[in-house]
C-alpha cells in the first residue's frame, strides 16, 4: 500500500504586533506499508520548504520507519521511529509588544525545531478474562534539538522577553493505557504517563514541564437512551520556571498539582436528538495553568444536538 500526497499553507499576517509579515510552508510526504506474514513494515519521508518573507527558504527531510507485529492472537507488538520538524510561526519571530511589565521583542533568526523520536509499545487484548480488559504500554524516547522556548533575553536592554532556541532537550518517558468493560452498558478507562523533561544544555530539568499525567473516565448507560460520564485528570505540580518572573509576578511560585473532575449526562429522546448538562472542574477546584493565571473555574453547560 502507497500512500501519497501534498500539503501546502499560506500565513499572512498584518496587525501592530507582528506588522507584516508572510509565510508559506509546501511538504510532500510518502509511505509505503509492506505485510509479511504476521508483520508489517512501514517507512516513509516527508519533505518541507518553509520560507518567511526575506529570510532564506529552508528545506527539511523528514524520514520515518516504522513495524507491528502480531505476535499472538491477543497480542500486538510495535516499533517507530520518525523525524520531526516544525518552523518558527510568525507570532514567534515577528512578535514586538509590550503587556505589563513584560517587553516582548522579535526574534527574526529563530531556527526552527527538529526532533527524533522513538517508541516500543505492546497492545494486549483479553476478551476472556474476568472481565474483557484491553491494555496499551509504550515507552519512547523523543531527542530535541533547537527547541524553541521563550526566556529573558539578558544581552539587551531591559532583558525582555524573545523566543529562542535551546540547543538540546530530551524527553523520556513510559505510558500505560487501561481498558476495562465491567458490565454490558459500563467501562472505565485509565491512562498514566510519566516523563522525564531534560534540558541536555543546562542539565536541569525542562521549564513548564509536567512529568505525570493520569486521567481516569468512566460512562454507565443505566437506562436507554441515558448515558453518565465520568472524569478525572490529575497533573504533578510544575518542578521549574524562570525564576526571573517573580520580578515581574506577585507569588509567581504558587502553583500547584492539578486535580480536575468532570461529569457530563446526555439524554438521547429519540435518534435524531440529544439533550447533554456537561460539568466542568465541578470541584471548582483552583490552579493555574500559565504562570499568574488562574485555571478555568466550575463551569456548567447545556447542550442540544440535532441530527438528520
Amino acid at each position: 500500500i502507497l500512500t501519497a500526497g501534498i500539503t501546502g499553507r499560506l500565513n499572512w499576517v498584518r496587525s501592530d504586533v507582528y506588522n507584516t509579515a508572510l509565510q508559506t510552508i509546501i511538504s510532500g510526504y510518502a509511505q509505503g506499508e509492506f505485510t509479511l506474514g504476521s508483520v508489517i513494515l512501514t517507512g516513509g519521508i516527508r519533505a518541507d520548504r518553509e520560507e518567511t518573507e526575506s529570510l532564506s527558504p529552508q528545506l527539511e527531510f523528514s524520514p520515518k520507519f516504522g513495524m507491528t507485529w502480531n505476535a499472538a492472537q491477543q497480542l500486538t507488538v510495535r516499533a517507530s521511529v520518525g523525524r520531526g520538524f516544525r518552523a518558527p510561526t510568525i507570532a514567534e519571530r515577528y512578535a514586538n509588544i509590550r503587556y505589563g511589565p513584560f517587553n516582548v521583542r522579535p526574534n527574526p533568526d529563530l531556527l526552527s525545531e527538529s526532533s527524533w523520536s522513538g517508541e516500543v509499545g505492546f497492545h494486549v487484548t483479553a476478551s476472556n478474562f474476568f472481565v474483557p480488559i484491553d491494555l496499551d504500554l509504550a515507552v519512547f524516547d523523543n531527542e530535541l534539538y533547537q527547541l524553541i522556548e521563550p526566556t529573558f533575553d539578558l544581552t539587551q536592554v531591559g532583558a525582555p522577553i524573545v523566543f529562542q532556541n535551546l540547543t538540546r532537550a530530551r524527553i523520556l518517558g513510559s505510558e500505560l493505557t487501561l481498558r476495562v468493560m465491567i458490565a454490558r452498558n459500563a467501562n472505565i478507562e485509565t491512562g498514566f504517563t510519566y516523563m522525564i523533561p531534560r534540558d541536555l544544555t543546562t542539565g536541569t530539568t525542562l521549564k513548564y514541564r509536567n512529568k505525570i499525567l493520569w486521567y481516569s473516565r468512566g460512562s454507565w448507560t443505566p437506562f436507554t437512551g441515558i448515558e453518565l460520564q465520568a472524569e478525572y485528570r490529575y497533573q504533578d505540580r510544575v518542578e521549574l520556571i524562570d525564576d526571573r518572573l517573580s520580578l515581574f509576578i506577585p507569588d509567581a511560585d504558587a502553583r500547584v498539582a492539578m486535580h480536575i473532575v468532570d461529569a457530563r449526562v446526555f439524554y438521547s429522546p429519540s435518534e435524531h436528538t440529544k439533550i447533554g448538562l456537561i460539568g466542568k472542574n465541578i470541584l471548582s477546584y483552583s490552579y493555574t495553568e500559565i504562570v499568574g493565571n488562574l485555571g478555568p473555574t466550575r463551569a456548567l453547560l447545556l447542550q442540544f444536538e440535532l441530527r438528520y
